[in-house]
């Protein structure tokens, strides 16, 4: 499973949403779905938007996407580990 840290790093940065939205360049509504979002089942986040936080933030897509291992749940492949 992804997590979203968006939220976090805004929370750390001091700015607030509609700041934030102006300085990169993206919607109000978008900046407050990705901070509330736990994940791409709640909202789904384009390569570009990921660009423009990673740039914002000065970090990398590892600082704003969380894989968490969910074992136990879905399906599993074959051959895998």
């Amino acid at each position: 499973m992804i997590e979203y840290r968006v939220g976090d790093l805004i929370k750390k940065s001091d700015k607030s949403y509609r700041t934030l939205a102006g300085e990169i360049g993206l919607a109000y509504a978008t900046i407050s779905k990705l901070a509330h979002a736990r994940g791409p089942d709640d909202y789904d986040i384009c390569a570009s938007t990921l660009d423009k936080l990673c740039c914002f933030f000065k970090c990398g897509p590892g600082d704003i996407l969380k894989h968490k291992n969910n074992s136990g749940r879905g399906r599993k492949r074959s051959g895998v580990a």
